[in-house]
């Protein structure tokens, strides 16, 4: 049986709730408390525990929502959906320049580049939106047009994109993820000393 799947976040919330009432009854029980003096002490217990459950549970729909929200700014908006086409049916063969103004694709990459300062900020975890933009982050990243239009040929403008894109495929690499043509990885095709000053903290 694999533990780690079994004990998620919410059955390790039910768990400390039962060991904490049972922690009470025992303690309580021990120094000779009478079943009223119990009885209250539970249900101060309980009604914390229900509380932070209820925030758990709230969280995890304000995640949702946010995550929904976010994806549907994604969608509905025409150039990033050009511009998703064109990267995904991308020839690596050939390398052809892309129909696309530099506009759009600094738009694309803009719309990743707040991740990172939401991630920074506590507010966005790439566990959140790895499923859901992990592609879409790379297939724009690891594209050799938009390296050469943007990424490499203005490294310093788009630092957050490179600490962006040194987490995401570390995290990805742990978590045992494939990484889009890797091999146009910024690690690889930028120079060292250029890469390693913009991707550091």
């Amino acid at each position: 049986m694999n533990l780690s799947r079994f004990f998620t976040k919410k059955y390790l919330l039910y768990f400390v709730m039962f060991f904490g009432v049972a922690l009470i009854v025992g303690i309580s029980a021990y120094n000779g408390a009478g079943l009223g003096a119990i009885i209250s002490e539970l249900i101060a217990v309980l009604s914390v525990e229900i509380l932070v459950v209820e925030l758990y549970q709230s969280r995890k729909i304000s995640e949702a929502q946010f995550l929904a929200d976010l994806n549907q700014s994604f969608v509905s908006n025409e150039d990033y959906k050009k511009a998703y086409q064109l990267f995904e049916n991308y020839d690596f063969e050939t390398c052809p320049d892309l129909d696309l103004d530099n506009i759009h694709i600094s738009n694309y990459l803009t719309f990743f580049e707040v991740f990172e300062m939401l991630i920074d900020r506590g507010t966005l975890s790439l566990e959140l939106v790895n499923d859901l933009f992990g592609y879409r982050f790379f297939i724009a990243m690891h594209n050799p047009y938009v390296q050469n239009k943007k990424l490499v040929k203005s490294p310093e403008n788009f630092r957050n994109l490179y600490i962006l894109e040194r987490d995401w495929m570390a995290y990805r690499r742990k978590h045992g993820l494939p990484i889009f043509h890797e091999e146009y990885a910024l690690e690889n095709v930028v120079d060292k000393e250029i890469y390693e000053k913009l991707s550091i903290y």
